[in-house]
């Protein structure tokens, strides 16, 4: 293979993986967190200032909210009011392409060669795939390829102010601001160790970390949270790890059986590692004077081996590539074994890209989109039991006058709300106890959910709306009077929703045995029952 052929397969390469990446983003939505983040944009918005202390969104959160990512908040709110979901979409898949060329360019100015930089930004894109939903996170995706992989490593004047800027804005995307500053304290003691052992002075080898730990670390702090991000970084994991399985090791049975080729992709770079730090002693691909190998399989091994959400963070581990590619100019064995496993690698993100060309902008089924306008129309207060991945939802549609049992924000609410919202809905022994402690008035749950799990107190509840996604309940408590009749007025002004106020024939159980579709029809309290 000639290098000229070489090059145009790798940007052929690049062209194809930009294409992928903009059809990941481009997938139907799904994720729940991005709505209580458009939620609070728009209260940003609206209210010109940063949250308050007391949670506007929920009446279970503990603390203060931790704003660390308000102008992402800000920005996809305002993008959503403009344009809505749709322009969301598509601004998402161009971003992603945006960000799969910068991983390319990145690589190369690191030193790798067509054919390897096209190799590395594809394996992260592996890693990165199964995280690269629209939440904040990704829109940080960008300054930290340009911080990590563009900036940091000179201290000329020009290139400081320069990452001082997309750092400041980094840590107002995104609390993973918090990846700067503790590179470059890695790479600190790193670059001084190994300059030590081969007789180099060690100051010189230091100095410049030193000046990029500084000024990463004045560039994070501006951000409302203040040094407050760290101690909320440090908590959080401790909360989502024993609430989803995002936050589990990456080195699991069920990432082998549901993403094989991640763990391929984890190898791969595992094993690009060892050979960057044990690699021939005639011609060492990790010369002293490039500590990131070392760092990066650290890195590598700490995502693997504790929580696999921060795969998408693992953008260092690549810079062992520039060592591994030093020279493939004049080797076409590594240019073919290159375009060999970004091809591998475009094969195994190519699965990812379902759904794109779906119009809808939203998975069908995901949200409970009929019942929210239900909710809306009929003006139910009080509290609700909802399901936390719907609490967003719930927010974007209904405002700050309806606040929700939870969201996707688990730390603010904590793990134990939580798990007692999850027995609730699965009406695990007597919820009544749990349902009085909160002073429930109404609930929405996936219709499915609903009709598995025990049937709830016929006595205690009524039916307000059932669709083929969603069941709504109102509780008998302090707003059971005003929601009853805020929802036989709606059903009285419009007659032909009447139906769904009625469990369909097929959903009722043998008499004599209690299933869910007991619960009376809130049409027989109505002045005019059916």
């Amino acid at each position: 293979m000639s290098t000229k052929t070489a090059q145009l397969g790798a940007w052929v390469a690049l062209a194809a993986l930009g294409a992928m990446a903009a059809a990941v983003g481009m997938r139907p939505i799904e994720d729940g967190d991005l709505f209580w983040n458009l939620a609070i944009g728009r209260w940003l918005l609206t209210h010109h200032t940063l949250l308050p202390s007391v949670d506007p969104f929920t009446y279970n959160a503990i603390s203060a909210p931790v704003q660390h990512e308000w102008l992402s908040q800000v920005a996809l709110a305002a993008l959503a009011d403009v344009g809505g979901l749709t322009t969301l979409r598509l601004l998402s898949g161009a971003w992603c392409a945006l960000v799969a060329a910068v991983a390319f360019l990145a690589l190369r100015r690191r030193g790798a060669g067509d054919c390897a930089a096209i190799l590395g930004a594809c394996l992260w894109w592996v890693l990165a795939t199964p995280h690269a939903v629209l939440r904040p996170h990704l829109l940080a995706w960008l300054p930290a390829w340009v911080t990590i992989g563009w900036l940091l490593g000179d201290v000329r004047p020009k290139r400081v102010l320069a990452g001082f800027a997309v750092v400041s804005l980094w840590g107002n995307l995104h609390g993973s601001v918090l990846l700067a500053p503790a590179w470059c304290a890695a790479m600190l003691p790193t670059a001084a160790l190994i300059a030590r052992r081969t007789g180099r002075p060690m100051a010189p080898a230091a100095k410049p970390w030193a000046i990029h730990l500084s000024w990463t670390s004045a560039a994070m702090l501006l951000q409302p949270a203040g040094w407050s991000l760290v101690p909320y970084a440090l908590s959080t994991p401790a909360v989502n790890k024993a609430l989803s399985n995002e936050w589990w090791p990456l080195l699991r049975g069920d990432v082998w059986a549901a993403r094989p080729l991640v763990i391929v992709a984890w190898g791969t770079v595992a094993l690009a590692t060892m050979i960057a730090l044990f690699g021939a002693a005639r011609a060492p691909i990790w010369p002293p004077r490039a500590p990131g190998p070392l760092l990066a399989a650290g890195a590598t091994l700490h995502a693997a081996l504790t929580r696999r959400m921060t795969a998408f963070m693992m953008l260092p581990l690549l810079w062992l590539l520039d060592r591994l590619a030093s020279r493939e100019t004049t080797s076409r064995h590594r240019q073919w074994v290159s375009l060999a496993g970004a091809a591998l690698c475009l094969v195994a993100i190519f699965p990812e890209t379902h759904g794109w060309r779906r119009p809808a902008p939203l998975r069908p089924g995901a949200f409970p989109v009929v019942a929210t306008a239900f909710v809306s129309k009929a003006k139910l207060s009080g509290r609700p039991l909802n399901p936390d991945g719907w609490g967003g939802y719930l927010s974007w549609h209904l405002g700050e006058n309806t606040k929700t049992f939870a969201d996707g924000r688990w730390p603010l609410v904590g793990q134990t709300v939580i798990a007692n919202g999850v027995a609730m809905l699965a009406r695990q022994r007597d919820p009544a106890p749990l349902m009085a402690k909160y002073q429930i008035d109404w609930l929405i749950q996936p219709r499915g959910l609903y009709l598995q799990v025990p049937p709830p107190n016929p006595a205690r509840w009524v039916l307000a709306w059932q669709d083929a996604q969603t069941v709504v309940l109102l509780r008998r408590g302090p707003a059971f009077a005003k929601n009853v009749a805020n929802v036989c007025r709606l059903y009285a002004s419009q007659p032909s929703l009447r139906h769904a106020a009625s469990w369909p024939m097929r959903a009722r159980g043998p008499q004599g045995v209690a299933v869910p579709t007991d619960v009376p029809s809130i049409l027989t309290l109505c002045k005019e029952p059916s």
